[in-house]
């Protein structure tokens, strides 16, 4: 006994064998996981608040010391001129101070989307990830600066300790 064969598009078409869902019903009644909104997770929201405050006081301190001017830094004791070079470096790149501005203003637009961060897609995830390494990368950027700077304050305060203990053991000696 042979059956028939029907095409492949003819079965589409035809109704099912069996009372139920056919897989084309059941293929537009679905959605993919990677659409369906689901809250963040209190590290993600917190790393993502975190970098967002970062990159936009990195901006800012980027906008200011352009300002203000950081030729100053040449008179430093240790690393004077690096500091300046790397400044110069980081001050003048636009691109460095344009990443920077999509990034707030994606972060802006990650904000309204997700609802201050309460739940959204996984692409929102992924965004607020994002955003976290973004702010992990402003901090390296602006270190060196930081350190150089701590450490000519930590060697300012010593000689100045050491220049009032000799004025002190000068006026005790008199």
């Amino acid at each position: 006994m042979q059956y028939p064969i029907e095409p492949y598009n003819q079965q589409a078409n035809s109704a099912p064998p069996f009372p139920g869902i056919s897989l084309r019903s059941f293929m537009e009644h679905t959605t993919t996981y990677e659409d369906m909104p689901v809250p963040f997770t209190p590290l993600l929201r917190q790393g993502a608040w975190i970098g967002i405050g970062v990159i936009a006081a990195c901006t800012l301190l980027t906008l200011l010391i352009g300002t203000i001017g950081y030729g100053a830094s040449r008179s430093l004791l240790i690393l004077g001129g690096q500091l300046y070079s790397y400044l110069d470096w980081l001050i003048g790149s636009a691109w460095l101070f344009w990443v920077n501005v999509l990034l707030l203003a994606s972060s802006v637009a990650l904000l309204v989307v997700t609802r201050g961060l309460k739940q959204g897609k996984q692409l929102y995830h992924r965004l607020a990830f994002a955003l976290f390494l973004g702010g992990i990368v402003n901090i390296t950027m602006f270190l060196f600066p930081v350190v150089v700077l701590g450490i000519n304050l930590i060697l300012l305060l010593i000689i100045i300790a050491v220049a009032l203990g000799i004025i002190a053991a000068i006026i005790g000696a008199l």
